[in-house]
């Protein structure tokens, strides 16, 4: 057991794409439609398990994976953010349930409608709506939920 954790580590490995790259490319997407995304994958291994009706011994592949969609037609765009947290090799009784685990939900949706100089010369507003998402400053107080896979 000491030698798999050595192989695997307890870390994850992640990858961001922050511009249209590989999928947008592939699909033969527009300009005006973005495609930005991250896949995580973990492994992980519990042994002397202290909750009293999960299995005693237990380990998991976690993946997460996030793809963001926005198509922006100038003055208006709409986006969505799609999660999908899975886990594998899971024993029976596993602790693992779906605090950890959720396929497929949307984390943000919207539609954005850039107002330009609508409130005065020099500002820059917009109206949005919709299920958003933010972290701001320390994300202390404020921030994206990161635990779920």
């Amino acid at each position: 057991m000491i030698g798999l954790l050595g192989i695997f580590g307890t870390g994850s490995a992640q990858a961001q794409i922050t511009d249209d790259g590989l999928l947008h490319a592939a699909i033969g997407a527009p300009d005006a439609l973005h495609l930005p995304g991250s896949v995580r994958a973990r492994f992980e291994a519990i042994a002397g398990q202290y909750r009293e009706d999960a299995v005693d011994r237990d380990q998991v592949l976690a993946l997460r994976t996030t793809v963001f969609v926005e198509y922006d037609t100038g003055p208006v765009r709409i986006g969505a953010e799609f999660h999908d947290a899975r886990a594998y090799f899971l024993r029976r009784n596993s602790s693992v349930g779906t605090d950890f685990v959720n396929a497929l939900e949307f984390l943000q949706y919207y539609l954005w409608v850039d107002l330009a100089e609508a409130l005065g010369s020099g500002s820059d507003s917009y109206f949005r709506a919709g299920r958003m998402t933010m972290q701001i400053g320390s994300e202390r107080l404020v921030a994206r939920q990161g635990f779920r896979t």
